[in-house]
């Protein structure tokens, strides 16, 4: 009988471990589904930010762009960006700084979600006085993602990374 005691609260004891274990250390699918719900609701609103990884540019190697300071801003009116390219640019005006950077309002601007629940495709086209910019942002639902940038005036450039929500304007 008291073997049967001891068992019992053993058994207790190892259950309520299990269940306070669980409390604190949230599954991989829990995790997952909040991300997915992150990723979804920055979506959504149309507002948040690209911040790239690695750069691959046409033709070259991958270049690693973890100390560099980068980002592409996704506004309901406007987007801006301020990225390093890598690779040939054919017409860049005279004492350029190299990078892509704009500012501007885009002629198109479209979120749609992917077949089979794969994440989103964002899809833009930015026109400033030097050129004109169409980017391609896959976004998986882990809010990872590969950015294309293809520009009339430099070779097409790819960055991956990941997105998240916008940084206050005034910590610039």
């Amino acid at each position: 009988m008291m073997k049967g005691r001891i068992v019992a609260l053993l058994m207790t004891l190892a259950l309520l471990g299990a269940s306070v274990y669980a409390a604190e250390n949230p599954s991989k699918q829990d995790k997952k589904q909040k991300q997915k719900q992150q990723t979804e609701k920055l979506m959504n609103s149309k507002q948040f930010q690209f911040t790239a990884r690695q750069a691959m540019p046409l033709g070259g190697k991958t270049i690693d762009l973890t100390t560099n300071p980068n980002f592409v801003r996704f506004y309901t009116d406007s987007i801006q960006a301020d990225m390093p390219f890598f690779g040939r640019a054919y017409n860049v005006p005279y004492g350029g700084s190299g990078g892509i950077k704009f500012d501007g309002k885009p002629k198109k601007f479209t979120i749609t979600p992917q077949k089979k629940d794969k994440g989103y495709l964002v899809e833009a086209i930015v026109n400033d006085t030097n050129d004109s910019y169409s980017m391609t942002l896959s976004v998986s639902n882990s809010g990872y993602g590969t950015l294309t940038i293809n520009s009339n005036n430099r070779n097409s450039i790819s960055y991956y990374g990941h997105v998240s929500a916008l940084e206050n304007k005034e910590s610039e």
